[in-house]
């Protein structure tokens, strides 16, 4: 609850118009800090208090979903919030609202959480017709928490994979940019969600009796909280960003005339093909420390279109994919030549166009399956024998 409350008052405070996914996660840190107040109010066994808060804390275990998955869509798809995304809401309210009006029409409210929420009650024995409605919203609730793990998780994920094939198709460097860290989250959300399911299933009620267990699912989502909360808060990128460079690419660079025959179209794309092998190769153009596609289309005289495609079709990868491939190659180059190991590793990054040596050394391990330390460790063996 703490942790949550922390990262709300943390990120509320960035102004919205600056970063408007990194102020949402904010939000959502609310409707977090709502739930374990909940909890703490129920654990805590404040059942004059609770009687408050149940629908409170309806609303927000209904709410927390469907704003990280509000939250993942400005991060990748949406400069500005829309407001057809309200429509997530409108379950959880109906039904919190529901609950709440029925505990308001309740002749014994107290009773009903003693006996409903705070022991494992036998719905075919309950014989108050309040009580009966009111078992079955909290019921019917946890339900449409597992349909919506079931919907909005993966739709997140599905974002996310699109984000970054738009970040490799028009970056070589994506430190600082990706979000990947955001579909492990995803990830252990959908691990966490079940564990959720699972535990409203057993009911609250067992964690009453055996409190000690309380210990298992507070670390899990304290960790989890804070995790979101402080990636959230260096994530300095979003599509906010990628949507500007690209329209103004888009606007600045030319553009191939239409309706070009078959012939004519192979002929550019042999021709562009040999100008682009010309910028890597002879003019090591992919030593640019920042290196985007715009520069790319700009030195060609053709659009990220054209461009893009041409690295898709001809050699099967993305525009990152691409660069980074000679970047490693002159990584390994530099490192054979260099018989007296004078070159640090940052040097090295650095001479080749990675921002940093971690950078380098992720991708060098990713295409070589060693890293660079270990390829010097081999040439000095291979030197003395």
């Amino acid at each position: 609850m703490y942790v949550a409350l922390f990262w709300a008052l943390v990120l509320l405070l960035i102004p919205g118009s600056k970063n408007r996914a990194k102020h949402f996660l904010g939000f959502f840190m609310i409707g977090a800090t709502l739930v374990y107040f909940s909890h703490a109010v129920f654990f805590s066994k404040q059942t004059g208090l609770y009687v408050y808060f149940d629908s409170i804390y309806v609303l927000a275990t209904l709410s927390v979903y469907p704003l990280y998955y509000w939250y993942i869509r400005l991060l990748t798809v949406e400069s500005s919030c829309r407001l057809t995304m309200i429509w997530h809401f409108v379950p959880p309210f109906l039904i919190a609202s529901t609950i709440a009006i029925v505990y308001i029409l309740m002749e014994f409210p107290l009773d009903y959480i003693q006996h409903c929420l705070y022991k494992k009650a036998d719905y075919a024995k309950l014989d108050d017709s309040l009580w009966k409605l009111n078992y079955t919203l909290t019921f019917f609730s946890r339900i449409y928490l597992f349909i919506q793990v079931v919907w909005l998780l993966p739709k997140g994920l599905k974002l996310i994979h699109d984000y970054e094939s738009r970040l490799k198709a028009f970056y070589s460097n994506l430190e600082g940019r990706s979000v990947n860290w955001a579909k492990w989250l995803i990830v252990i959300f959908t691990i966490t969600a079940v564990m959720s399911t699972v535990a409203n299933i057993i009911g609250r009620s067992y964690f009453v009796t055996n409190n000690f267990l309380l210990a298992v699912p507070a670390i899990v989502f304290t960790v989890l909280i804070f995790i979101i909360g402080y990636l959230g808060h260096v994530q300095q990128y979003s599509v906010f960003e990628l949507q500007f460079e690209e329209a103004k690419n888009d606007a600045e660079m030319y553009r191939a005339p239409e309706n070009v025959s078959i012939l004519s179209n192979q002929i550019l794309t042999s021709s562009l093909k040999l100008q682009l092998i010309d910028l890597f190769e002879n003019k090591v153009i992919y030593c640019q420390s920042d290196l985007k596609i715009s520069t790319i289309c700009e030195a060609l005289n053709t659009n990220r279109t054209y461009v893009s495609k041409l690295i898709n079709d001809e050699f099967l990868c993305s525009f990152s994919d691409f660069v980074n491939k000679y970047r490693v190659d002159a990584a390994k180059k530099l490192i054979l030549d260099d018989t007296e190991n004078n070159y640090t590793l940052e040097q090295i990054a650095e001479k080749v166009g990675y921002s940093s040596a971690g950078t380098m050394i992720r991708n060098f391990k990713s295409h070589y399956n060693m890293t660079p330390g270990m390829l010097r460790q081999k040439k000095r063996v291979v030197s003395k024998s």
